[in-house]
């Protein structure tokens, strides 16, 4: 599935404000009254449409935008944060996204690449050992503080356009067709950590 970033045509990285103008510039061009003829325009809008939303609800925003809050530049808002996955295993999302809790020594195990290593890990490890999963190669690391520059861009690439294998459900229900829900909060995560994430002024 195209992730929101693809369909609006902006880097994983992109800002609040350049995720708007994609997004207004490609509605008035794809909107459906400017295209009677194309029988697809309608799932085409609908599409930007979604993708916008998807982005605007993870608050993957500047910091310095007048849309933001104290606490919306802090923290994510939790949708539907913890999932199980088969085999019946519990991966929490919803782990805590304030980058006021990670100040200090950024490899000690309660801080930031200590607890996001560890998630992304964890993920990573039953993402492998799923039937559907033909990759033989393990997804990226997220690294520690002294990760070199080119494996810390690799990690973000992929995860910004993380399409689970899993069969997954939220927590308390018993569907599991819930993959795309869990893909966008693993991206809402991605692009959380993209906005602390200090190896990425590395010259």
């Amino acid at each position: 599935m195209t992730s929101p970033w693809k369909t609006l045509g902006v880097t994983f990285n992109a800002s609040e404000t350049e995720i708007r103008q994609a997004y207004l510039s490609l509605a008035r061009r794809c909107h459906p009254d400017k295209n009677p003829n194309d029988p697809k325009a309608t799932k085409t809008f609908q599409e930007l449409q979604d993708a916008y939303e998807v982005l605007r609800n993870g608050h993957f925003l500047d910091r310095g935008s007048s849309d933001t809050t104290p606490e919306t530049q802090e923290t994510t808002p939790k949708r539907m944060p913890t999932f199980v996955c088969r085999p019946q295993v519990t991966v929490n999302l919803s782990i805590n996204r304030s980058s006021m809790s990670y100040s200090g020594p950024p490899d000690s195990n309660a801080k930031f690449y200590s607890v996001f290593q560890k998630l992304f890990r964890e993920i990573s490890f039953w993402e492998m050992k799923c039937k559907q999963n033909t990759s033989k190669l393990p997804p990226p690391s997220f690294g520690r503080s002294s990760t070199p520059l080119k494996d810390v861009k690799t990690f973000y690439k992929y995860w910004a356009e993380f399409s689970t294998k899993m069969y997954v459900r939220p927590k308390g229900k018993h569907n599991w067709q819930h993959r795309e829900q869990f893909n966008i909060e693993v991206r809402s995560l991605v692009n959380f950590l993209l906005k602390q994430d200090e190896r990425l002024n590395q010259k």
